[in-house]
């Protein structure tokens, strides 16, 4: 049994990584082949259609297939996606085939040209991923308070009346200061007469 989450795709692309495992995993079981073993890389093609890279297996390794795929995929948005989807199909299984061993020079005429029909890729699609929606700022105007209108006078005395709360502000923080030093004074005084009479 094919273990979907074993399938490691390193997605590059905007298409949904869901549509891509499925289709990948659908053309593993075709082939035989083991998930569990494959990292698929998938970038944007420098050219329009699909194309691919992978790595065959080494004669030193303990694994028995190539782990490595890479996909080259048309931007979006594919411009005839059923075509397009048949040949990145083609293009997969050719790679996949290099997973397992096969080098061109071993492969049919159509799977190394990737003219070979695809029967299993018949109904997927791979479509854009859904971008969330951006949230619109909330622009809140801030009310101005109303300014009543003032007279000179009025204006000085305020200006004089906010001057005065500051210096009261300042003048209880000092007597709460001076009291507070106050009573060490008076306690540095009972020390030191407790002790001259030592």
């Amino acid at each position: 049994m094919i273990n979907p989450t074993s399938l490691k795709i390193v997605n590059k692309t905007e298409y949904r990584q869901s549509d891509l495992r499925k289709f990948f995993l659908a053309g593993i079981k075709h082939l035989g082949s083991d998930p569990s073993s494959k990292i698929i890389e998938v970038v944007y093609s420098k050219r329009e259609g699909a194309s691919g890279l992978a790595t065959l297996p080494h004669e030193m390794s303990f694994r028995p297939e190539g782990r490595w795929i890479r996909m080259r995929l048309p931007r979006p948005p594919l411009a005839n996606p059923t075509i397009q989807i048949k040949w990145i199909a083609q293009v997969f299984e050719h790679e996949l085939a290099h997973n397992l061993g096969v080098a061109h020079s071993d492969m049919d005429r159509e799977v190394r040209n990737c003219t070979q029909e695809v029967p299993w890729a018949d109904g997927f699609q791979i479509r854009m991923k859904v971008k969330p929606k951006k949230k619109e700022p909330i622009i809140r105007e801030k009310k101005k308070a109303e300014q009543p209108c003032l007279s000179l006078i009025e204006r000085r005395e305020l200006k004089v009346r906010n001057h005065l709360k500051r210096w009261e502000k300042k003048l209880r923080i000092s007597k709460t200061y001076v009291q507070k030093y106050r009573t060490k004074v008076r306690y540095y005084e009972k020390k030191k007469s407790a002790g001259g009479r030592k």
